[in-house]
């Protein structure tokens, strides 16, 4: 076996004697070996008790000191390059390593039994435990971490959550996060990984192979488990491990001691050695971690508080107070002692139950002032404040979440409609995300059905998505406000998914809870789709929302293999009547309409990017009509428009919609690279009053109440602007990419430019363009005037004749200052009135003014570039200089007589034409 031996020795301040590692020549005896650590590690008990306190088998004993010896070189390297790449971190080098000896015999108590091998084997785990938070721990170094799924979806998590924008910023916590996320799980492969510098030599952190390979991988989990939940760390070390052949019969090791005392051991250790003066000095200076470092450094060494004396408490107090600026330190440090007390209660609780007499519970029971404030700042001071557990309670958090998730959330919107919605965005968003984790996953789908009982009605809504385990199932799921879909907790469970292209419609965490609006009571049942039919797991809210659901492993009815998410509402009283219909919409200035349940759904969902199927009474699938894939057929185009609004007005959309003149000009509309809605520009004096043309959806789903839309033929989805999913109706096309909305727009423009369409039928339509901030000039052909007491309908190409030489007057003052029903009142009062007050002058009338805001009104029309302007005045100036003639413009001021003979002055813009 190759021996090596340290020369050169140096005094360090903090860890003592060091040597530089040689390995040419041999070391001494053990004593000397012992003093290559430093006193503290020699004398603690737990080194003692494994090594000096052995009077056989010295040669092995010997043997595994070197072993660790050389080991304690190599790791202190690696460990010493965790501040270089994230100098934000508190002390992670050797003299963290060293200390841990102290701090877990100090847990542990004098005399804990502890063998030599169990002393290697801890002694390697904590060499190891941190050293793989650098970048050089990882082959291949950043350039390779970077290109993990890990790193993606930390990249992508803080690239999205990063407000200010700095691309450098998220990807310097992405780093730091994945390296933290994996340098537990990269122990085991450290432990036994060879370091290549050529073909012929090679370098291990366990130098003896022999230990290296019966003992490395259980070092390595040891190592790494400190980042494990307890039970996880109970589950995994639940026997002990026998010595090799080798090594004497008596030298058993339970892993489940060793890893309580490193997960102790590494809690405790929270003093000031860890966040050293100079190095804070240094450090705050740049505002770098300084409540972490503040409390670390403030923070006296962990020992016996000895006013307790069965010597079962553990104390840490300041060396210094707390200033009343350095409260968020205090509370770290609270913080901190808090974890160190719950990992000895959790850890002498799984030794207990472990009953192995060689592996019992530490000696210290409890941590003097953990979880209570009072007492902690005692021992932990403050100057000048005093630190209080005044947090903010929420007293009845049923009602809160009922509230907020319910009611006053979704005022104004059919509660109904409003639950459907949520469920079904839910089942999609796990479908869609299915599909990206299972590439060749295709027949994804969305079941719903109303289902009648003895008391009433079911809405039950099954998918089979990437479903929910356990622990999503009963704590993401009801983590109010708290979207999981936009959480780190994704990582573990679904890995990849955060950096992948899948985009949620979920992302306030609050729509679940919206079931509660209409619901006695709801189930939900789910597995993830992996895993076999006796995975699922029932969650019942037996009376409306309450903070105790019940949790089962009851299978959902008509369980399959096809199905990993399945949630039953059952519904209140009065939402369904005795048909099976459902209220179309509910409030307003609207009747209350009911429709039949499908067709509800089916205009719900005629946006989905997943196909829905309706369970009919017979339990027979029908699948819903979705936006069509091609325009040719216009019988499924129609059909699909007559969905959009749940077929009760149908016959009445195909009356008003024209094939040839509106059909034709559908096109798709894109939000980027997606394609979301099918449409095309409204023409026409819109009929009806319970319908609309077109609709407007929300990630997919259509809100009967308020999503009709006034300026579109067809269907569009935009993302939400809220939690509640309010529909932006006739504003829909700034909620998606200017460039696909002007590529969509343009053509519209375009295809209207060259039909033959009535001011009437085409005003509503220039309006809501100009309005969007888009050019209308080319849909812009006829105006209408009043010349002589008659009303004149002016085409753009008969313009400059009609008006000669005449002034054309354009009202200012009664749109600023009367309703816009009275805006006109003035012309009406006769032809005989009109010649009297306008002297062969033309008065555009306002009524079909292309308005932008207020771009009308306060348009510039002394600026040069007023042709460029998108408002009526820059339009008129525009045709004036195409046809190569000159505008006049001037405010003027001309008295009106109303019918009673009295006079007002009146301000008006007026336009003469230089042909």
């Amino acid at each position: 076996m190759a021996i090596f031996e340290f020369r050169r020795p140096w005094k360090h301040p903090d860890i003592g004697i060091c040597r530089i590692l040689d390995p040419l020549l041999p070391v001494g005896d053990a004593k000397e070996r012992e003093e290559m650590f430093p006193v503290s590690v020699i004398n603690s008990s737990l080194w003692s008790s494994a090594f000096r306190d052995q009077s056989d088998h010295s040669d092995v004993i010997q043997r595994l000191i070197t072993s660790l010896t050389i080991m304690r070189s190599k790791a202190g390297q690696l460990s010493s390059l965790v501040r270089a790449d994230f100098p934000d971190l508190t002390a992670h080098d050797v003299s963290h390593l060293d200390a841990l000896w102290e701090v877990g015999s100090t847990i542990c108590g004098p005399s804990y039994p502890i063998n030599p091998l169990e002393g290697f084997i801890l002694g390697a785990s904590i060499l190891l435990h941190d050293t793989a938070l650098s970048f050089t721990a990882y082959e291949g170094g950043a350039d390779k971490l970077r290109e993990t799924t890990v790193w993606k979806d930390n990249y992508s998590f803080y690239h999205r959550s990063n407000r200010s924008g700095d691309d450098e910023v998220a990807r310097n916590n992405a780093d730091f996060a994945t390296v933290r996320y994996l340098h537990a799980s990269e122990c085991r492969e450290l432990a036994v990984r060879e370091w290549r510098r050529d073909d012929r030599n090679g370098e291990y952190l366990i130098d003896d192979a022999h230990l290296r390979n019966h003992y490395g991988e259980l070092i390595g989990d040891i190592a790494g488990s400190h980042h494990w939940d307890i039970d996880h760390v109970a589950d995994h070390f639940n026997e002990q491990k026998n010595p090799t052949g080798e090594l004497p019969p008596s030298w058993v090791v339970h892993p489940l001691k060793l890893a309580c005392i490193l997960r102790c051991a590494d809690a405790g250790h929270i003093d000031g050695r860890r966040a050293p003066d100079f190095l804070l000095s240094v450090l705050a200076r740049n505002r770098v971690s300084q409540s972490h470092w503040l409390a670390q450094n403030y923070l006296s060494r962990l020992c016996e508080h000895q006013a307790d004396r069965s010597g079962q408490t553990l104390s840490i107090n300041s060396t210094r107070p707390f200033k009343a600026t350095e409260a968020p330190a205090w509370w770290v440090a609270k913080e901190a002692i808090d974890i160190l007390s719950k990992e000895i209660r959790d850890s002498n609780k799984v030794l207990a139950d472990y009953e192995r007499p060689n592996a019992p519970a530490f000696k210290r029971k409890f941590v003097y002032g953990a979880e209570d404030t009072a007492s902690l700042t005692l021992l932990v001071t403050t100057q000048g404040w005093h630190p209080t557990e005044a947090k903010v309670k929420i007293g009845n958090v049923e009602s809160v979440v009922t509230q907020l998730g319910g009611d006053q959330l979704y005022d104004g919107q059919t509660k109904f409609g409003v639950v459907l919605r949520e469920l079904i965005q839910n089942a999609r968003d796990a479908i869609c995300a299915r599909q990206i984790i299972e590439p060749t996953f295709k027949n994804g789908a969305v079941k719903v059905s109303l289902e009648k009982s003895d008391d009433g009605w079911v809405l039950v809504v099954k998918d089979n998505g990437v479903g929910m385990s356990e622990s999503t199932l009963t704590g993401h799921l009801l983590d109010f406000g708290s979207s999981f879909w936009k959480s780190q907790l994704i990582q573990s469970e679904w890995p990849g998914l955060l950096s992948s292209s899948f985009q949620s419609s979920g992302r306030f965490g609050i729509g679940f809870f919206s079931s509660f609006m209409i619901a006695n009571s709801l189930t939900i049942s789910s597995r993830r789709f992996s895993s076999d039919i006796t995975s699922f797991r029932t969650l019942e809210f037996q009376n409306g929302m309450t903070l105790r659901p019940l949790l089962s492993s009851t299978l959902p009815p008509d369980v399959s293999t096809d199905l990993s998410t399945r949630v039953a509402v059952k519904l209140n009283s009065g939402l369904v009547n005795q048909l099976g219909e459902v209220l179309m919409f509910d409030g307003g200035h609207r009747d209350r309409r009911t429709v039949p349940f499908c067709d509800f759904l089916g205009a719900t969902t005629a946006l989905l990017d997943v196909p829905v199927y309706y369970l009919n009474e017979s339990d027979q699938s029908v699948l819903l009509p979705s936006m069509p894939d091609q325009l040719a057929d216009h019988a499924i185009v129609l059909d699909w428009i007559s969905t959009l609004n749940a077929h009760e007005y149908g016959e009445k959309i195909s009356e008003h919609i024209d094939p040839e003149r509106d059909l034709t000009r559908l096109r798709y509309v894109y939000d980027n690279e997606k394609k979301v809605g099918l449409a095309a520009l409204d023409i026409g004096y819109r009929q009806g009053y319970y319908y609309s043309h077109g609709m407007v959806g929300i990630s997919g789903l259509i809100s009967l109440d308020d999503g009709g839309n006034s300026n579109i033929i067809g269907a569009v989805s935009v993302p939400p602007s809220g939690a509640a999913r309010e529909t932006r109706t006739d504003n829909w096309i700034r909620a998606i990419a200017h460039a696909s909305a002007s590529a969509w727009l343009v053509e519209q423009v375009s295809i209207l430019a060259g039909m033959d369409i009535q001011l009437k039928d085409i005003q509503d339509t220039i309006q809501n363009v100009v309005g969007w901030g888009f050019d209308a000039y080319p849909i812009w052909k006829e105006n209408q005037f009043m010349l002589d007491g008659e009303v004149h309908l002016v085409k753009n190409s008969d313009l400059l004749g009609f008006v000669g030489s005449r002034t054309i007057l354009f009202n200012i003052d009664l749109r600023r200052h009367m309703r816009p029903n009275q805006v006109n009142q003035h012309i009406w009062l006769g032809p005989s009135g009109y010649k009297r007050n306008f002297d062969d002058e033309i008065l555009y009338l306002n009524e079909f003014t292309i308005l932008s805001g207020d771009d009308y009104w306060d348009a510039d029309y002394s600026n040069p570039d007023l042709a460029n302007q998108n408002c009526l005045i820059g339009y008129f100036e525009r045709y004036i200089q195409s046809q190569g003639c000159r505008s006049r413009w001037e405010e003027v001021t001309r008295s009106i007589k109303d019918e009673d003979g009295g006079e007002r002055e009146v301000r008006y813009l007026a336009l003469n034409i230089e042909q």
